[in-house]
């Protein structure tokens, strides 16, 4: 082609491209002045209270145009129609848009207007989706991709849209209080994935607040590589009062558990000597790592930082952790599905109350011991041996603590002789002894009956002629028949009755019913008192 030929092409092909770049930042430019217009109206009709008619103007221009103030007016609106958690998502996503000038006046007033608004329970949503795609949340557009930061969703469950020309997918989405949802979105595609990474609730203690602010922040990279997401105490304390006094295993895990939280991540930093926590110091590092699945510290590592500036700190945090990490997943973890006879009784694992019966249960892999126990019953003590990635079904049938043996059951050898009670004894001893004391008391009374008090001997015939042989002294002799029939009478019945007391059996247990082993096709119905 001649030389003349292809400088008339590429003039030409100069001048079209030129001439679609500048009708192209015409259209830019327009679309951006009819937004900047549309706002206006949208926030006019917002101050008039007219939130419907802002609504739709505000939305249309930001549909026109990605403006990040219209945000701003947004959350106003959403602010005003005590929306608190959607106003607080774009609230903080118009100040932490760099493309807003620092100066302009609307960034005061979103920071006051944050102020005003209560916390409310919420988590955020990350999404991933192509540069540029609309986002819509129940019907409302708060943003377009890429954002800032993550949306700020209230707990519950939303709708989630993203549209780019005639493309759309939309996906039903459950937040979680103070958690982190995944949501991929495929450019052309109607397939939404959705995940929940596995949350580390992070409480460090015992740092100035701008050094724990940087070991914190440090964190995220290092997590996200593990495919964990960091939940700081500051977040989770909002919604959950529990975790300000969490501060061991016994503390954190109940309130881990309310929270859902996977994992504990406890640390605790001391400045053993040196340095104002700008400078060089020596730091001791106690970190700890609690698995909530499990109920019980995955791992734990002690180390000590010698001259450390807050930067090689940071290092020697983040090396501390990741070790820490590799410690506990190679620990490994096992199921265990533990059923009882009879149900409800409480197990214990490794010495930890776990819960009861039907219950399944994470352990590290290993030896467990395990026990299972219920009150009447004869405690079930094992030890099992697990392998990571196991499930073992555990059945355990209780025994009852006075369940003798079925044999014994045929016969009323070895069940022992029962005692009388002591009461008993008392009684009929001493009711024995008295009886026999009166007994022997009312026989020589009608012994001594009509018998001479000198002589003794029986006055019989004329009592004085007997009683006096002198025929001169007074007569006189025993009248004893009454008391000694009285005494014989009351004496054999405290005799005789204590002897009862003493010679009556005491009473044995009764044996109710007895059923032999059903294999033996027989029943035998056993009543008896012994």
């Amino acid at each position: 082609m001649p030389s003349q030929a292809w400088a008339r092409l590429w003039a030409l092909y100069f001048l079209t491209g030129s001439s679609l770049a500048y009708a192209e930042g015409a259209g830019k430019r327009g679309s951006a002045a009819a937004s900047e217009q549309t706002m206006e109206q949208g926030a006019s009709a917002l101050a008039a209270k007219d939130y419907a008619l802002a609504l739709s103007t505000l939305t249309q221009a930001y549909r026109t145009y990605q403006n990040p103030r219209v945000l701003f007016h947004l959350g106003a609106l959403a602010a005003a129609e005590q929306r608190t958690v959607d106003a607080q998502d774009l609230l903080q996503r118009f100040l932490a848009d760099a493309t807003v000038d620092p100066a302009d006046p609307l960034q005061e007033q979103a920071r006051k207007l944050l102020a005003t608004l209560q916390v409310k329970e919420a988590g955020e949503l990350l999404l991933s989706a192509p540069r540029g795609a609309l986002i819509e949340v129940d019907g409302r557009v708060v943003g377009a991709l890429p954002l800032p930061r993550p949306l700020l969703q209230a707990t519950g469950t939303h709708v989630v849209a993203i549209s780019q020309g005639k493309w759309r997918a939309q996906q039903e989405v459950k937040v979680q209080t103070a958690r982190t949802c995944e949501v991929r979105f495929k450019s052309g595609s109607p397939v939404v994935v959705v995940t929940v990474p596995p949350a580390v609730l992070v409480l460090t203690k015992g740092v100035e607040a701008p050094l724990q602010d940087k070991l914190e922040q440090s964190l995220p990279v290092l997590l996200k590589r593990e495919n964990l997401v960091p939940v700081l105490a500051a977040s989770a304390q909002r919604y959950f009062g529990a975790l300000a006094k969490c501060s061991s295993t016994a503390t954190c895990l109940k309130p881990a558990k309310e929270f859902g939280a996977d994992s504990v991540l406890l640390s605790k930093l001391t400045r053993a000597r040196g340095g104002d926590g700008k400078a060089a110091a020596t730091y001791q590092l106690e970190i700890e790592l609690l698995d909530v699945a499990v109920g019980a510290v995955a791992a734990r590592n002690q180390t000590q930082c010698d001259r450390c500036t807050p930067e090689s700190l940071t290092t020697h945090f983040g090396s501390a952790v990741s070790k820490l990490l590799s410690q506990s997943v190679e620990r490994g973890r096992s199921e265990l599905s533990i059923t009882s006879t009879p149900a409800g009784a409480e197990v214990v694992v490794n010495q930890q109350p776990m819960g009861k019966t039907p219950l399944t249960k994470m352990v590290f892999s290993g030896a467990v011991a395990l026990q299972v126990r219920l009150d009447g019953y004869v405690t079930d003590e094992r030890t099992l041996e697990t392998k990571p990635g196991d499930t073992q079904q555990v059945d355990v049938t209780l025994k009852t603590e006075q369940e003798p043996e079925p044999s014994a059951l045929l016969s009323t050898e070895g069940l022992g002789q029962p005692k009388r009670p002591m009461w008993r004894l008392a009684v009929g001893g001493a009711a024995i002894g008295v009886g026999v004391g009166m007994l022997g008391l009312g026989i020589a009374a009608l012994y001594l009956d009509n018998r001479c008090v000198d002589s003794g001997q029986p006055s019989l015939g004329d009592p004085l002629a007997n009683c006096r042989p002198d025929g001169l002294s007074e007569a006189r002799f025993y009248q004893t028949q009454s008391l000694g029939i009285g005494l014989t009478v009351v004496g054999s019945a405290l005799a005789i009755g204590g002897a009862v007391l003493l010679a009556l059996p005491p009473k044995r247990a009764s044996i109710q019913a007895f059923a032999l082993p059903a294999a033996s096709g027989l029943h035998l119905g056993l009543r008896a008192r012994f």
